[in-house]
């Protein structure tokens, strides 16, 4: 999982009640987006949020939100582990090659910040990798309203009976006829209906879809043969041809499950006529999320 996945277009917007002991002059808290994966280590964005409803973001353009200024560091249950550098607009991290974290292992954040206090994540579990054995796929001719016809993949998910694992990332990537990387239009789509979406905990996020063991064996199915997308060069986004999928099979925390997954269901809920729940948070003394990812070390590639 590339850090695009981590942070780009993830935006948070919480409905939160902590500690009021822990706010700055404005009665603004802090707002975290954390995350811990092998591949790209521990990232973290912090931000002020000014309201119970205020809505951050990477980059975001008002340099007056970001916190610059914290001490973070990684915990496990001895106490503290590695510290987290500065990187720049609210923006910390740890990278190091040789070291990774465990599996079946918690871990936790805690950030020490200037005229605000402590902030610290709940435990965390790293799960374990999922033992995949394949992605298998058909295809199969489709005409949507429109009356376009698309190509789509029928994609089932087999693992090892000696898997565990409770919470799943199906992530794809999608390159052009060059293997170039593509920004791709369409999310992957599911035929579960909408109960049997809920059920098994099913959230479609923009690069793939989250959900727990009990959909393992549901088809997915992806648009693929004219999809456009888009490839980044300088400041302008190029229009071209989608010509390859590639597939692989996450393992991420319950703590990510469960945010986007309340996220989900937020996005149903009219706000004319129903109340917003609280969003998912498992910050104390702040709002956010810290979670884990496990990236698999199986990719299939979809090609008609």
């Amino acid at each position: 999982m590339n850090k695009s996945i981590i942070f780009s277009f993830f935006i948070l917007s919480f409905f939160y009640s902590c500690d009021k002991d822990n706010a700055f002059d404005n009665g603004a808290t802090v707002a975290i987006s954390g995350s811990i994966t092998k591949t790209n280590g521990i990232n973290v964005y912090l931000s002020k949020a000014l309201n119970s409803t205020d809505e951050y973001y990477y980059n975001r353009v008002d340099s007056i939100f970001l916190i610059n200024d914290a001490k973070i560091a990684l915990h496990d249950i001895n106490g503290e582990l590695v510290k987290l550098k500065f990187d720049g607009k609210g923006v910390y991290s740890y990278k190091d090659t040789l070291w990774k974290p465990i599996e079946n292992k918690e871990y936790k954040i805690v950030a020490e910040i200037p005229n605000y206090g402590k902030i610290e994540s709940e435990w965390v579990l790293f799960p374990n990798k999922a033992v995949l054995i394949d992605i298998s796929h058909k295809f199969k001719t489709i005409t949507i309203e429109t009356g376009q016809v698309f190509l789509s993949a029928d994609m089932e998910i087999l693992i090892d009976s000696a898997d565990k694992s409770d919470y799943y990332q199906l992530e794809y990537k999608v390159f052009d006829e060059n293997k170039q990387k593509v920004e791709s239009l369409f999310p992957l789509y599911s035929k579960l209906t909408e109960k049997e979406s809920f059920d098994c905990g099913a959230t479609y996020v923009y690069n793939g879809v989250i959900f727990t063991r009990n959909c393992l064996k549901s088809n997915i199915f992806y648009n693929l043969v004219g999809l456009k997308g888009y490839i980044p060069q300088g400041n302008n986004l190029i229009l071209t041809d989608v010509d390859s999928m590639a597939v692989s099979l996450n393992t991420v925390s319950e703590s990510y499950h469960k945010y986007r997954s309340n996220i989900a269901r937020q996005d149903l809920i009219d706000e004319r006529f129903q109340e917003i729940p609280p969003s998912y948070t498992n910050i104390k003394n702040g709002i956010g999320i810290f979670y884990a990812v496990n990236e698999g070390d199986k990719t299939f590639t979809i090609k008609p």
